[in-house]
């Protein structure tokens, strides 16, 4: 794979403009976070040009109770499919199915970044 390259984006998954420019990066670790940022946040079917890009919220996760295994595992196959992941070092996961909440946590490496 030849050296990344991408559009800079802040935490908040906007464009970082500095003086009018756009800045740009070339660091594997940051291109992976913010390829899984956006990847993770959008739904399947959402993305007009590529209906089958994004997470399937609707189709896999949200309506009829899902069993946490089965989440996980969506999730999981997301994280690991990203070229730029070199290792998924730790994933932990909750749910609370009274209050309809569920979160993930997860550690991944990317060269010699953690």
């Amino acid at each position: 794979m030849g050296i990344p390259f991408d559009f800079k984006l802040t935490d908040d998954g906007d464009l970082q403009i500095n003086n009018g420019d756009l800045i740009t990066t070339n660091k594997r670790s940051e291109v992976c976070k913010q390829t899984l940022f956006i990847t993770l946040n959008t739904w399947q079917g959402e993305w007009f040009l590529d209906t089958t890009f994004g997470v399937p919220y609707m189709q896999q996760i949200i309506g009829v109770a899902r069993k946490k295994e089965i989440v996980d595992k969506v999730f999981l196959e997301y994280i690991q499919s990203n070229v730029f992941v070199d290792t998924l070092v730790s994933y932990t996961s909750t749910e609370d199915k009274n209050e309809r909440y569920y979160n993930a946590t997860f550690t991944i490496q990317v060269d010699e970044d953690t």
